[in-house]
């Protein structure tokens, strides 16, 4: 089973930002292989925004709880940071973008594809328009709208979304940037369902190895990607070599997530189907006891990855 990372966007200022883009990273890092978040940069003709209590308190908790697997508490606590935000700034300023790709992410976490697929769409418009065409924000709507698609096995309308995302990423970040990570990861599934392997197996060990020299070798943003890359191996019957990724994979998710974690369960789940296409009952069996639920759906959502926190809506 494919995966993505599981998180949410968090809400900034530059006034704000740094301090409440570590709050949001340290949850986000430490509950997931979720996609970093996007830089935020104030749009020249973006409203000035009045206070609001508590929302990136909000945000950050929703975060946690939506990497965690705990999606209807992050649906709640998105839906009222949401609240709040329309109601200081108004339903098209960039920071309502922001909590509408969290939301997206929740539904497509619990599988409601249409309602998703809407708060992705209207996200991307709010982007677009505050931000232009070619801001990090645009992208991350791009990529989660994308990722979407292939879930869905709408391939023809996921391909132009993701290479576009992935272009806006390399020109903004540069070619050797890991926020390129996530967009690499939709290419590669999007490239693994239609059957082009090699494609797939590249999109993927590019992504890894972005993630790799930039955060090192055990951050968890690296469990989706050998878990996808794994299943690419699975694919193609190198058994062997899904067998010690994926084995990879579990070490790292062991470190970063709860046992219960729906991510070590499914990793569990596809390190027991790759043990049997071996014919090794005996691991096969040991594992069928330890694993949990997987998230609702086919894979999880990737978490969007737009700014770190909402522009001059953050908390007292």
């Amino acid at each position: 089973m494919a995966m993505k990372g599981i998180a949410g966007r968090s809400l900034g200022s530059d006034a704000v930002a740094a301090l409440a883009l570590l709050a949001v990273l340290a949850a986000w890092q430490a509950a997931t292989p979720e996609r970093a978040l996007a830089r935020t940069e104030p749009s020249a003709g973006a409203p000035a925004a009045p206070p609001a209590p508590n929302v990136n308190d909000l945000t950050t908790r929703a975060a946690a709880m939506n990497a965690e697997g705990r999606y209807a508490e992050a649906e709640r606590l998105y839906r009222e940071a949401l609240a709040i935000v329309e109601g200081a700034v108004g339903p098209d300023h960039p920071n309502v973008a922001v909590v509408l790709g969290n939301l997206g992410s929740v539904s497509q976490n619990l599988g409601r594809y249409p309602e998703a697929e809407s708060l992705y769409k209207r996200s991307l418009a709010i982007s677009e328009k505050s931000f232009g065409p070619d801001h990090p924000n645009v992208a991350a709507s791009l990529d989660s709208l994308a990722s979407l698609y292939v879930t869905q096995a709408r391939y023809a309308e996921a391909e132009p979304l993701a290479r576009r995302a992935l272009a806006i990423e390399e020109k903004t970040a540069g070619k050797d940037s890991p926020d390129l990570a996530p967009a690499l990861s939709t290419l590669g599934d999007l490239e693994r369902a239609r059957g082009k392997y090699e494609q797939a197996d590249q999109s993927y060990e590019r992504a890894i190895r972005l993630v790799e020299k930039k955060k090192g070798g055990s951050n968890p943003e690296l469990v989706s990607l050998l878990n996808n890359r794994a299943m690419l191996a699975l694919d193609r019957g190198k058994y062997a070599e899904a067998e010690s990724t994926l084995e990879r994979a579990l070490a790292i998710a062991e470190k970063s997530y709860r046992p219960d974690h729906p991510t070590i369960g499914m990793i569990l789940n596809n390190l027991m189907v790759v043990y049997q296409a071996e014919g090794k009952e005996e691991k096969a069996r040991k594992l069928s006891g330890r694993g949990v639920p997987p998230p609702p759906g086919p894979a999880a959502a990737p978490p969007p990855k737009l700014p770190s926190s909402l522009e001059g809506t953050g908390g007292p």
